[in-house]
């Protein structure tokens, strides 16, 4: 009998590796690095098939019903679906998916678990524990994140967190009994709640998430969904799917995605009060005054011309508190509470050269640039 191992210790050429990392392009994967990329599932089909075109037609009308038939929205998200197959080495943009339970988001990731492959595919309605927590080895592996159940009382706390997910393409992992490592991220993550207020913050300089009404048009509707989950056991109708998403080709960084109608109302609600008042109270004093400057009268507070021709607004804290209360009463948020150290601490906080904040004998004022707030974009 002769010793293997020895033998295969002492052999000139015996494979090693240095490191393992991701790289889900081979030709990208440095020398000496062993791949841990797993190729998505429809890769492993080479021989002929039979396209079905009436599969086809069946999931792209699936999509279109996901994506509420705006076309714009369906023509984005098809596009983050070619990407998903034609560049697995780029990071993406995140759709989030508002409905009702049992529109059809779900059966969804079935779909793609099908066609990439189970392992490719992690759902997880606990993200701080499977995804940044510490036992997040699941993350290895996956390559679509769905975060199930999206509530704003998980993710504001993690908002900043998940804002980084999105875009960092390296990610620390966390196992039991072994040091934690970092790993490529080339992770794409894919947000569901059947919360109306989307379940996550959006704001109007949102470039990352794409929101999305989903039309509930397929609830309750048990011959469909019972006829979607055969379609998606058929390898002809995968594997036609899959070969539609790699025709046509998408660009390498996929553009930011265009906001929803959804999104835009979710933006509104999301922006301060206190900026609202302040804008809408800058443009309305501005146009006022334009129309006549030398008689009209600032109730709290003066104005001046400055030498570029801007009007500033001189007012003390309980002058804004005042304008601010009778805003809120006219606009309806009434409920949003306010004072005086409130209102003066957001303005600090928001500055800019249009706020100043400046100490006088008789107390603290503030000199508001109500032209330029005015001029800026809506």
């Amino acid at each position: 009998p002769l010793s293997f191992i020895n033998k295969w210790i002492h052999d000139p050429n015996i494979k090693a590796y240095k490191d393992a990392d991701v790289y889900p392009k081979q030709s990208k994967c440095p020398d000496g690095t062993f791949n841990i990329w797993i190729p998505f599932r429809m890769e492993n089909y080479t021989e002929e098939y039979t396209k079905n075109e009436a599969g086809l037609a069946f999931l792209l009308n699936h999509i279109k019903v996901l994506c509420n038939h705006e076309e714009k929205i369906y023509a984005y998200f098809m596009d983050w679906l070619r990407h998903l197959i034609q560049h697995p080495d780029q990071k993406s943009t995140c759709p989030v998916f508002i409905s009702s339970e049992g529109a059809g988001k779900g059966s969804f990731i079935e779909l793609l678990k099908k066609m990439l492959g189970s392992i490719k595919v992690l759902v997880t309605a606990q993200p701080d524990k499977h995804v940044w927590g510490n036992f997040n080895n699941l993350m290895n592996d996956a390559y679509i994140v769905a975060f199930d159940e999206l509530s704003k009382q998980m993710t504001c706390r993690s908002n900043e967190v998940i804002k980084n997910l999105i875009t960092d393409t390296t990610m620390n992992i966390n196992n039991k009994g072994i040091s934690a490592y970092s790993i490529n991220s080339y992770h794409k993550y894919f947000f569901m709640t059947n919360k109306s207020d989307g379940g996550i913050l959006t704001t109007k300089d949102d470039r990352r998430k794409f929101m999305v009404r989903t039309s509930d048009e397929l609830i309750g509707n048990t011959a469909y969904f019972n006829d979607f989950y055969a379609k998606i056991e058929d390898i002809d109708i995968l594997r036609t799917f899959y070969d539609y998403l790699k025709i046509d080709p998408v660009e390498e960084k996929l553009p930011h995605p265009p906001s929803t109608d959804y999104q835009d109302v979710l933006k509104d609600l999301a922006v301060n009060p206190i900026d609202l008042w302040l804008t809408d109270e800058a443009r309305e004093l501005n146009d006022l005054i334009s129309k006549t400057p030398d008689d009209y009268i600032i109730g709290d507070g003066e104005y001046t011309e400055d030498e570029q021709g801007n009007f500033i607004w001189t007012t003390v804290s309980s002058g804004l508190l005042k304008t601010f209360q009778n805003w809120k009463s006219r606009n309806g948020f009434e409920s949003y509470e306010s004072n005086a150290v409130k209102l003066g601490v957001h303005l600090s906080i928001m500055g800019g050269t249009n706020i100043k904040k400046h100490k006088t004998k008789t107390g603290v004022k503030y000199s508001i640039n109500l032209t330029g707030l005015a001029e800026l974009p809506e």
